[in-house]
């Protein structure tokens, strides 16, 4: 049933179901991860419409769906356990591979509506999308533009971020936040962020082997700057400096500039 689920093919779960599948928890998981809605009120009606269990809202963070996170909320999902220990998902959110700001912005929003309560800080203001939050932040911090953050300013280990390498996410040690712009797909912060007057030459900070901590740009981000365009082969032929090749090849994700995970 579980993949079944995964793929939204509601006749094969009903069939597999009567011959006694018992699947039923990890196949409600997978149709949440998927956003296949439907399939998931199926499978949580079949088995008796529990209250989620604890890790029920990873799925759904690991691929930025914002249906499976409300729809596991409306099941009964909790942002902590009785304990009052936190059980959203925040590093799954800011660590995942996928790229969808939107998506990522409406399922933090979602956790503070429950009860969560975020760390006020520059970087998880930009994964939040809250350009308000970073006015305020910039009013206290004037240097805030110059700045280069951390690993673990950029994946907080007090939201369950790991030590040393993201699982997922990309090794941004020593990024300016126009850098993470570029990582993250954040179009409107890095527009507001040059309104603001940043420089869009910021460099990233050099690690132990001297390379710059980024190396890559979306193309929209370096338009922002400098008018770049594309050749016929996908390869940027200006860039924000530090972040992306010169003429170097554009990943198909970043070109397009949008995520189209599917996990089997």
């Amino acid at each position: 049933m579980t993949y079944a689920a995964n793929l939204g093919r509601d006749e094969i779960i009903a069939m597999l179901h009567k011959l006694g599948a018992t699947d039923l928890t990890s196949a409600l998981g997978r149709a949440a991860l998927q956003s296949k809605i439907g399939t998931a009120r199926m499978v949580h009606a079949m088995m008796g419409s529990p209250r989620p269990p604890a890790g029920a809202l990873g799925g759904p963070a690991y691929t930025l769906s914002v249906p499976g996170t409300a729809l596991m909320f409306e099941f009964g999902a909790q942002v902590h356990d009785a304990d009052g220990k936190r059980l959203a998902p925040v590093d799954m959110v800011l660590e995942t591979d996928s790229r969808n700001p939107s998506a990522k912005h409406q399922i933090l929003e979602m956790y503070v509506r429950h009860g969560l309560e975020l760390p006020d800080t520059p970087t998880m203001a930009l994964h939040r999308g809250r350009i308000d939050l970073l006015e305020e932040h910039l009013g206290r911090d004037p240097g805030l533009m110059r700045r280069t953050f951390t690993h673990d300013e950029i994946y907080l280990p007090g939201v369950g971020c790991h030590c040393g390498w993201p699982v997922h996410g990309t090794p941004l040690e020593g990024a300016t936040l126009l850098h993470l712009c570029v990582d993250f797909d954040e179009l409107e912060i890095a527009r507001w962020l040059l309104e603001r007057g940043m420089d869009a030459d910021a460099k990233a900070a050099v690690d132990a082997e001297g390379s710059a901590a980024i190396r890559r740009c979306s193309e929209p981000l370096c338009r922002i700057r400098t008018g770049g365009r594309t050749t016929a082969k996908g390869r940027m032929t200006r860039r924000v400096r530090g972040c992306c090749w010169i003429t170097g090849p554009i990943p198909t994700r970043v070109r397009h500039f949008e995520s189209s995970w599917g996990t089997a």
